[in-house]
């Protein structure tokens, strides 16, 4: 079973044991970050959750680009974090 846990001094940020962690920048986005790489997705922060826009999953902040199973995957683990710690996702 995956552990998920909040930063202490990323408070914003949720930690997976699994390599990956999610972050609220602010209301229009997530920071996601997995082996050294980080992708900027986009979004829509609610009342009670976030909205996530697949189209906007890929590639990497780097130019690297993702495969549609790396972005399903991707999807999973943002909804998988922001869930366990009480956030509603849905996908647009």
């Amino acid at each position: 079973m995956t552990a998920f846990k909040k930063g202490w001094l990323h408070r914003g940020r949720i930690y997976s044991d699994e390599g990956f962690s999610v972050g609220i920048l602010d209301k229009t986005s997530l920071l996601y970050r997995e082996g050294g790489k980080k992708m900027t997705v986009g979004g829509e922060l609610l009342m009670r959750g976030f909205v996530v826009y697949r189209a906007s999953i890929g590639p990497w902040n780097d130019g690297e680009p993702i495969d549609d199973t790396k972005k399903h995957q991707i999807i999973s683990n943002i909804t998988r974090a922001l869930e366990s710690q009480g956030i509603f996702v849905d996908l647009d």
